[in-house]
């Protein structure tokens, strides 16, 4: 798969968006026919997750030239979603400079733009729907629209993972949620339609952003020591599960 993200940006960098395209397109038309998983899929778009300025330029060009595919959708609103992020820094809202919130937003709506035409482009926009959710935590938008958001990505790809960690996310206390509502989602989450793998790996995920909460937010750092080994511990039996199929 690392030959592949390299022959990715190689022709990315080129601007071969005809071979970049293919490449793509035909990952998405995979997925679809459950010829890859939700994982692969993810995989073949890693590489627009990157700050390097140097990347929009052939990012603009991808998109402008091939304006109704999926995948150009796609690309330039995960990259324009890294690249705000970039502007924006992780620091609390309350210590951005105005400067910082611009870039943020501008990056963000030309993110939002893409991905909400790319919707439209494919049977299956599980990733566009997860990007989105991503988007609409950034801006901090009412809860009732990251919900919606959710349903309708499950009602494409009910089995999806990511959909699932996404959302976990965005129920974080620092955007807007609560601890009592990761609890209760991931909770609820447990359900026959998702692998014991997969559930295991939401959980390992729940236990990283306490780690991360404990760490930052809330400063404890004996809790935040001992969600990151139970995260980590999860982590390695949601592998040990996948590798013994169950």
């Amino acid at each position: 798969m690392q030959n592949q993200e390299a022959n990715i940006l190689a022709h990315l960098r080129a601007h071969q968006f005809v071979e970049l395209d293919q490449i793509l397109n035909n990952a998405q038309l995979d997925f679809e026919e459950g010829k890859i998983t939700e994982a692969q899929l993810h995989q073949n778009f890693v590489i627009f997750c990157s700050v390097d300025e140097s990347l929009c330029a052939p990012i603009d060009e991808y998109v402008l030239r091939y304006s109704g595919s999926y995948s150009a959708r796609l690309a330039h609103g995960i990259f324009y979603i890294e690249y705000g992020w970039t502007k924006r820094s992780y620091a609390f809202a309350s210590e951005l400079s105005e400067h910082q919130i611009h870039g943020f937003v501008e990056c963000l709506n030309l993110a939002h733009e893409s991905l909400a035409i790319s919707l439209g482009l494919t049977r299956n926009p599980v990733l566009s729907y997860v990007q989105l959710l991503i988007i609409a935590m950034g801006l901090g938008e009412e809860k009732v629209v990251e919900q919606n958001l959710y349903c309708k990505a499950l009602e494409l790809s009910p089995e999806s993972l990511l959909i699932r960690k996404q959302y976990l996310r965005n129920l974080r206390p620092q955007w807007g949620g609560s601890l009592e509502e990761m609890r209760k989602f991931s909770a609820k989450s447990q359900h026959k339609i998702l692998s014991n793998a997969d559930y295991v790996e939401l959980i390992a995920s729940k236990y990283y952003i306490l780690n991360h909460y404990y760490m930052a937010v809330d400063t404890h750092v004996l809790r935040s020591i001992f969600e990151f080994i139970r995260a980590f511990g999860t982590q390695l039996f949601a592998k040990l599960l996948r590798t013994i199929g169950i």
